[in-house]
């Protein structure tokens, strides 16, 4: 991987990307919902936490959370908001998750949806694994690509197979659509032991869609997914290293 080169990429995703608008946004309660779930300790190391709206919104139920990202442009729009909400126990740091050192060992690391994004999951999820604490856990997240939003689109013919990029994931920079299968072996090849895995939230609508549905159907469509496996939008493993 040239290092400069993706540096520069993901600079241009940041042009216009922000965990906070669209979908993203929308999301934001449930992803947060569902490492609360899952989840505890003290400390936290976010890598690829973009603007770092999911750590703001984690920083009430943990001690420290460190995020990290490889956009200095995401990271200072980060800097100025949580400043301005005097928001003290997030520290953020400027880095690729491949070049982020740190002595200091976390309770929880969350990989959230970046390895769709980098070269090689594995070695990242290594890599992040050096920074756990002896009875730490590392949570991910990353999008599904059987999901009950994507077998609906091959259905109507706008994805030719449920793997395809849709043009969302273009504009991301997404590397790679995840199957359940997909992410336990490059989580296995990066070290680490699953002690659960899972999708949650259907979606059964396009994203502008289901932006406009009422708080309380979207609660409902968090809690169903857990009767409907494998059909979330999203992939969940909360693993240790082996």
């Amino acid at each position: 991987m040239d290092k400069q080169q993706e540096q520069q990429r993901l600079e241009g995703i940041a042009q216009y990307f922000s965990m906070e608008d669209g979908f993203n946004g929308y999301m934001n309660k449930y992803r947060v919902s569902k490492i609360l779930e899952l989840c505890q300790g003290e400390t936290v190391l976010d890598i690829g936490s973009a603007d770092a709206f999911m750590a703001e919104a984690l920083a009430p139920f943990f001690r420290r959370i460190v995020a990290v990202d490889g956009s200095s442009e995401l990271i200072e729009r980060a800097k100025e908001r949580i400043r301005a909400k005097g928001t003290r126990n997030i520290e953020l740091v400027n880095a690729l998750a491949e070049d982020f050192a740190t002595n200091e060992k976390f309770d929880l690391i969350l990989l959230s949806f970046i390895l769709e994004h980098v070269a090689d999951p594995s070695a990242v999820v290594r890599r992040a694994a050096e920074f756990l604490a002896p009875a730490g856990s590392m949570f991910v997240m990353v999008p599904n690509a059987q999901s009950l939003h994507r077998r609906v689109g091959v259905a109507l013919g706008m994805l030719s197979r449920l793997d395809d990029f849709s043009e969302e994931d273009k504009r991301q920079g997404h590397r790679r659509v995840y199957s359940e299968e997909m992410l336990r072996n490059d989580l296995v090849a990066g070290g680490m032991e699953i002690l659960e895995m899972g999708t949650f939230f259907i979606k059964p609508l396009s994203n502008p869609q289901m932006e406009k549905l009422d708080t309380r159907i979207a609660d409902a469509l968090f809690e169903v997914s857990r009767d409907l496996p494998g059909l979330g939008s999203m992939i969940f493993a909360k693993c240790q290293p082996r």
